[in-house]
């Protein structure tokens, strides 16, 4: 049985120097980043020169995200092959859905509207396979709690679709008062890495994804340290052959970056079956 390697995504935060950061996490025990495609839209350096950088590090372009796919457009699906190509990346991911737009403050979508999200999605995933890529869905808790036909909006999609691959943040699954471990049998076969997410329960807080872009989210803390299953993910992760287990946390808790990636790091490694 070969360990899970860690990776990353939405860390460093705006006010850390990108190169530095990199390094530090790759000093910690970190293997790769997801949502790579930033390496092609930074400041200074070409893409080639970033991606060069990048590897020289040591490091790994885990995913691309792909939140157009929603849409089927068959011009920005293959810029996102051309992406995943590009980068080294194993799969291209879809991070976000009409569904979650009461997290955003926003009117919940229709029935239709996200009924015909899914079908987009399992046509996309159909042209990026065709193209040697996997598409894969990241979810968050609204997928669970919605319900379309009695059925929740997360497993409509499971059973509407073939071909689209899931990488389920068992965070957002477990604040959604679901058993990951369930959900990933459930999904055995279709998976292309997990995200590891934790919180306190009880407290909510007011995250910054982006400047400008805020939203209430539970109190999440590093891995390891609130309520979520770890330990049992990962070594369910592990003994099925899943090569990524990438780290997530929408804003930092008491601690900085570097020590929420680190202190996720080890509890992870202390598992036994990551790192």
């Amino acid at each position: 049985m070969e360990k899970l390697q860690l990776g990353w995504i939405l860390f460093p935060r705006y006010d850390e120097d990108y190169w530095s950061s990199l390094e530090a996490y790759k000093k910690i025990g970190y293997s790769g980043l997801e949502s790579g495609e930033q390496l092609l839209t930074l400041k200074e350096g070409t893409p080639e020169e970033n991606l060069a950088r990048f590897r020289e590090i040591g490091l790994k372009v885990i995913a691309v995200g792909a939140n157009e796919v929603t849409q089927y457009d068959e011009k920005l699906i293959d810029e996102k092959i051309a992406q995943v190509k590009l980068l080294g990346a194993d799969f291209a991911c879809c991070y976000i859905s009409s569904i979650i737009r009461p997290m955003m403050g926003e009117a919940p979508c229709t029935d239709d509207e996200f009924l015909q999200e899914i079908e987009n999605l399992e046509r996309s995933a159909e042209r990026f396979a065709a193209a040697g890529v996997k598409l894969a869905y990241h979810n968050h808790n609204y997928e669970f709690i919605r319900k379309i036909h009695g059925i929740s909006a997360y497993d409509q999609m499971v059973s509407r679709t073939s071909t689209l691959c899931f990488e389920p943040d068992v965070g957002w699954v477990t604040y959604a008062g679901e058993d990951p471990i369930a959900l990933l049998e459930r999904l055995e076969g279709r998976l292309v890495a997990v995200h590891f997410k934790d919180f306190i329960p009880g407290r909510m807080r007011t995250a910054t994804l982006a400047p400008g872009v805020s939203y209430t989210i539970p109190d999440f803390t590093a891995v390891g340290s609130g309520v979520v299953n770890t330990f049992g993910v990962a070594q369910w992760a592990a003994e099925h052959g899943l090569t990524w287990g990438v780290v997530e946390q929408d804003g930092n808790r008491n601690l900085c970056s570097v020590d929420t990636l680190h202190c996720a790091c080890l509890n992870l490694k202390e598992s036994g079956f990551a790192g």
